[in-house]
């Protein structure tokens, strides 16, 4: 049976035996770096090179940032002390946030005098109004507790004002406590709970003259203080006298070297331990601690409260 072949023939385009140009690329394009298009390029030098300066100009102006940030500060607490002396206000800067809000959760036990010392200092600096209202797990509340900020913060309408609202509830422990909401995707509340610490909260956000700004080693001698102090004092102040004692010993000692806890300057910590220790006289019994409490007395900031 013969050979049918091929059912269409067809003839080639090109040569069989001829030579075809192929493309050495996809897409022909001018080379950046020069050479001919698909060969290597010999740039890893000229890229690390250029890093390299932009590392460094990067590194230089993050130092910059940082030596005017430190400026700022510094002049920022000489402008807040000048202020406390002069008993002004400070008005906000445009721009500031207006939905800042502070709630404070307080026991009828345990006022947080503190808090109240700071919202006084903080008043100085911008604009604060306050609030307080009483939870359904209480019953009623003394007319001074219920005049607890209205009567010592001047209420200050203001579209850039802090508000600050105190809600007076039962807490198991009498411990103070607020709520803050962190930064960032998925961001959720966290508990800050005691005076100790929404002091510090307050003064690394709005106060930190009366913190972190005294410098890294005052700010350890700060914290010494709130825990050789007042959280012993705090946690005994119904329990052991012993301990009362051995804190206000050890007090007596400090504020025999300098005119305040930490230092010739009002910190946290002589807030904290004022707060208590005011509220107890008959605790004042050591000569440092009684010429202490006189200074404390005269200033505005930590001027007696009726509770």
């Amino acid at each position: 049976m013969a050979s049918t072949g091929t059912m269409y023939s067809i003839p080639p385009s090109a040569p069989i035996d001829g030579k075809m140009d192929l493309p050495s690329c996809m897409y022909r394009m001018p080379p950046l770096q020069g050479g001919p298009c698909g060969a290597e390029q010999s740039s890893s030098q000229a890229s690390t090179s250029a890093e390299a300066s932009s590392s460094a100009s990067l590194a230089s102006l993050e130092q910059r940032q940082v030596a005017v940030i430190a400026d700022l500060e510094e002049l920022q607490v000489q402008v807040d002390s000048l202020a406390l002396r002069l008993n002004v206000a400070i008005p906000p800067l445009p721009g500031t946030s207006s939905d800042q809000q502070i709630v404070v959760h307080a026991s009828p036990n345990n006022p947080p005098t503190a808090v109240l010392y700071l919202l006084r200092a903080l008043a100085h600096k911008l604009p604060v109004t306050t609030a307080v209202y009483l939870h359904s797990s209480l019953k009623s509340l003394s007319t001074e507790l219920q005049q607890f900020l209205r009567t010592v913060v001047p209420n200050r309408s203001s579209a850039e004002a802090l508000r600050l609202v105190v809600v007076w509830r039962e807490i198991a422990d009498d411990e103070s406590y607020i709520m803050v909401r962190s930064h960032g995707a998925g961001a959720a509340q966290c508990c800050v709970r005691g005076q100790q610490n929404i002091g510090r909260y307050l003064c690394r956000k709005y106060l930190y003259r009366l913190y972190e700004a005294l410098g890294a080693m005052a700010t350890l001698e700060i914290d010494a203080a709130i825990s050789s102090f007042y959280l012993p004092l705090l946690a005994s102040s119904q329990t052991n006298n012993k301990e009362q004692a051995a804190a206000l010993k050890q007090a007596n000692v400090a504020l025999g070297r300098n005119a305040f806890l930490a230092g010739e300057n009002v910190s946290l910590a002589d807030l904290l331990l004022y707060s208590v220790v005011s509220r107890k006289p008959a605790l004042v019994t050591a000569n440092n601690v009684k010429a202490w409490v006189k200074r404390l007395a005269t200033n505005p900031i930590t001027a007696p409260v009726a509770l």
